[in-house]
């Protein structure tokens, strides 16, 4: 049995997402310089395996030119030897390696091309897309898959949660600001909220909410790494971003991987007092930003503090003796949303739920 949702865009609980058109950019470049065109010969691609791919750089005129390939954040993942180019295509393999000969995180990694002593540059990973809104089809309880449909190839952030009126609480991060491909996409999802215990789709007022923010131009999705997170590889990686500077923003905008992604959220409970703990390689980022903490009860809003009160011990408005669900939003003003649920009793002895 298929469950319907509601749509999207109606939900206020999703760090205050941005609904604004798709950002447009096109690969024929309309001036004297001497790049005119590039295309990539696929959009995604498993080096584990021993796919490549194919970067096809079309030129106006013969010029030098030098190929550089970036991770998300823009830091140097393997740089060409500089060809002299042709007028016409010019085509360049990349085996989904680093410049250490080691198969790269996987990820989504983009291309500067730079030709003419520097005088013209293909960069448009230089440029912050717009994230925008994409509307659930359905979830399946069957297959235990979530599907929707991608315009362009994209990093997406999915939850699942309640919504009444106006607000409702975030009860599980599906996907947190990973790389999709264009089409139609299947997201494996249980339906169970972070703690494990509540089955969402049955819980009234039921929504999930999507957004994706596009790729830049030409970018590839690699995968099947299994001996090297993205995350591990960004603890240990040398030099500087090669993007413009950007501010910390809203809706994730100008964010790095570590700043981008939301930690572990561990609920500690003790009677009615619930005590806050992050963990994990973006735990110490996050705690940092500005924002501010919700408390739902039943998915009720009953409290909002400043986060940077999140060290106090927070007491929870119950005055009877059920059991309740609480669920806490952890909401940064940059856009990432960290998710703990737990059950509580007033009287209850110690228990704990988190978001992994």
């Amino acid at each position: 049995m298929k469950v319907s949702l509601q749509r999207s865009a109606a939900i206020a609980f999703v760090a205050q997402l941005l609904f604004v058109p798709y950002a447009q950019s096109a690969t024929l470049r309309n001036h004297d310089h001497p790049i005119l065109q590039v295309s990539l010969s696929r959009a995604s691609m498993n080096p584990s395996s021993g796919e490549t791919l194919v970067l096809h750089v079309s030129l106006r005129s013969a010029a030098r030119c030098g190929i550089q390939v970036l991770d998300r954040d823009g830091f140097l993942i393997r740089t060409f030897p500089p060809i002299d180019g042709i007028a016409g295509d010019n085509a360049v393999v990349w085996d989904g390696r680093d410049d250490a000969g080691e198969i790269v995180a996987d990820e989504a990694y983009s291309f500067r091309v730079v030709a003419d002593g520097g005088n013209d540059e293909y960069f448009p990973a230089a440029r912050n897309a717009a994230m925008v809104a994409v509307d659930p089809l359905s979830y399946s309880r069957a297959t235990a898959t979530l599907t929707y449909t991608l315009k362009k190839p994209s990093r997406v952030h999915v939850q699942a949660g309640t919504v009444h009126g106006t607000e409702g609480p975030v009860l599980k991060t599906i996907v947190d600001r990973q790389p999709r491909d264009a089409g139609k996409i299947a997201e494996h999802w249980s339906g169970f909220d972070e703690s494990g215990s509540l089955y969402v789709p049955d819980l009234t007022g039921f929504v999930v909410a999507i957004a994706a923010t596009p790729l830049p131009e030409n970018s590839v999705i690699t995968y099947g790494n299994r001996k090297r997170a993205f995350l591990d590889y960004a603890a240990h990686r040398r030099g500087q971003s090669l993007f413009p500077h950007r501010a910390p923003a809203a809706h994730h905008a100008g964010l790095d991987v570590f700043n981008d992604l939301a930690p572990a959220l561990t609920l500690v409970t003790n009677g009615n007092r619930l005590q806050l703990h992050t963990s994990g390689p973006t735990a110490s980022a996050f705690v940092r930003h500005p924002g501010e903490i919700y408390i739902f009860v039943d998915s009720n809003l009953v409290m909002r503090r400043d986060a940077r009160k999140s060290a106090e011990p927070i007491e929870i408005p119950i005055h009877d003796d059920a059991d309740h669900v609480v669920a806490v939003n952890w909401r940064s003003d940059y856009g990432p949303v960290a998710v703990g649920v737990t059950k509580l009793r007033r009287h209850a002895e110690t228990q704990s739920g988190s978001r992994r």
